[in-house]
Protein backbone atom coordinates (compact mmCIF):
# COMPACT_ATOMS: atom_id res chain seq x y z
CA UNK A 1 0.00 0.00 0.00
CA UNK A 2 1.19 3.53 -0.72
CA UNK A 3 2.93 4.64 2.49
CA UNK A 4 1.70 8.26 2.43
CA UNK A 5 -1.91 7.25 1.79
CA UNK A 6 -1.70 4.60 4.52
CA UNK A 7 -0.40 7.11 7.09
CA UNK A 8 -3.08 9.65 6.19
CA UNK A 9 -5.77 6.96 6.38
CA UNK A 10 -4.54 5.83 9.80
CA UNK A 11 -4.55 9.43 11.04
CA UNK A 12 -8.13 9.92 9.85
CA UNK A 13 -9.28 6.62 11.40
CA UNK A 14 -7.75 7.66 14.73
CA UNK A 15 -8.75 11.32 14.62
CA UNK A 16 -12.28 11.02 15.95
CA UNK A 17 -13.44 13.25 13.07
CA UNK A 18 -15.41 10.42 11.45
CA UNK A 19 -18.39 8.67 13.02
CA UNK A 20 -18.38 4.93 12.34
CA UNK A 21 -20.86 3.20 10.02
CA UNK A 22 -21.43 -0.52 9.69
CA UNK A 23 -22.28 -2.46 6.50
CA UNK A 24 -21.67 0.42 4.09
CA UNK A 25 -19.01 2.82 2.89
CA UNK A 26 -21.02 5.84 3.97
CA UNK A 27 -24.41 6.65 5.42
CA UNK A 28 -24.91 10.38 5.80
CA UNK A 29 -22.19 11.55 8.19
CA UNK A 30 -21.24 7.96 9.15
CA UNK A 31 -18.34 6.22 7.40
CA UNK A 32 -16.96 2.72 7.29
CA UNK A 33 -13.17 2.48 7.37
CA UNK A 34 -13.05 1.83 3.62
CA UNK A 35 -15.45 4.75 3.12
CA UNK A 36 -12.84 7.01 4.71
CA UNK A 37 -10.31 5.75 2.18
CA UNK A 38 -12.75 6.54 -0.63
CA UNK A 39 -13.35 9.97 0.90
CA UNK A 40 -9.62 10.63 0.58
CA UNK A 41 -9.56 9.73 -3.12
CA UNK A 42 -9.17 12.87 -5.25
CA UNK A 43 -11.20 11.82 -8.30
CA UNK A 44 -14.64 10.72 -7.17
CA UNK A 45 -17.63 11.83 -5.19
CA UNK A 46 -20.48 10.51 -3.09
CA UNK A 47 -23.92 9.77 -4.46
CA UNK A 48 -25.86 8.88 -1.35
CA UNK A 49 -24.32 5.73 0.10
CA UNK A 50 -22.41 4.89 -3.08
CA UNK A 51 -19.06 6.23 -4.21
CA UNK A 52 -19.03 7.42 -7.82
CA UNK A 53 -15.81 7.30 -9.80
CA UNK A 54 -14.87 9.51 -12.72
CA UNK A 55 -15.49 6.57 -15.04
CA UNK A 56 -19.13 6.73 -14.03
CA UNK A 57 -19.37 3.61 -11.88
CA UNK A 58 -21.24 3.57 -8.57
CA UNK A 59 -19.77 1.41 -5.85
CA UNK A 60 -20.81 0.13 -2.43
CA UNK A 61 -17.36 -1.41 -1.95
CA UNK A 62 -13.99 0.16 -2.64
CA UNK A 63 -13.86 0.87 -6.39
CA UNK A 64 -10.99 -0.49 -8.48
CA UNK A 65 -9.75 3.08 -9.06
CA UNK A 66 -9.38 3.64 -5.31
CA UNK A 67 -7.69 0.28 -4.80
CA UNK A 68 -5.19 1.11 -7.56
CA UNK A 69 -4.60 4.68 -6.29
CA UNK A 70 -4.05 3.57 -2.69
CA UNK A 71 -2.35 0.26 -3.37
CA UNK A 72 -4.78 -1.51 -1.02
CA UNK A 73 -5.08 -5.21 -1.80
CA UNK A 74 -8.58 -6.59 -2.40
CA UNK A 75 -8.09 -9.29 0.26
CA UNK A 76 -7.09 -6.62 2.81
CA UNK A 77 -10.22 -4.65 1.90
CA UNK A 78 -12.35 -7.74 2.59
CA UNK A 79 -10.59 -8.27 5.94
CA UNK A 80 -11.16 -4.65 6.97
CA UNK A 81 -14.82 -4.79 5.98
CA UNK A 82 -15.27 -8.00 8.01
CA UNK A 83 -13.59 -6.47 11.07
CA UNK A 84 -15.93 -3.50 10.83
CA UNK A 85 -19.19 -5.13 9.74
CA UNK A 86 -19.06 -8.63 11.24
CA UNK A 87 -16.69 -8.37 14.20
CA UNK A 88 -17.86 -4.87 15.21
CA UNK A 89 -14.34 -3.56 15.83
CA UNK A 90 -13.82 0.15 16.45
CA UNK A 91 -11.73 2.38 14.17
CA UNK A 92 -8.88 2.31 16.71
CA UNK A 93 -8.71 -1.50 16.58
CA UNK A 94 -8.97 -1.60 12.79
CA UNK A 95 -6.28 1.06 12.42
CA UNK A 96 -3.94 -0.96 14.66
CA UNK A 97 -4.45 -3.97 12.38
CA UNK A 98 -3.85 -1.88 9.25
CA UNK A 99 -0.67 -0.46 10.72
CA UNK A 100 0.71 -3.90 11.63
CA UNK A 101 -0.51 -6.07 8.77
CA UNK A 102 -0.72 -3.98 5.59
CA UNK A 103 2.55 -3.26 3.82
Amino acid sequence: MNRTIKQTWLAKLRSGAYKQARNRLRDGDLFGPCGILCDMHPDGNWNGRAYQTVTGGYYCTVPPEVLEWSGLDLLDEVSIMAMNDIDGLEFSEISDWIEKEIR
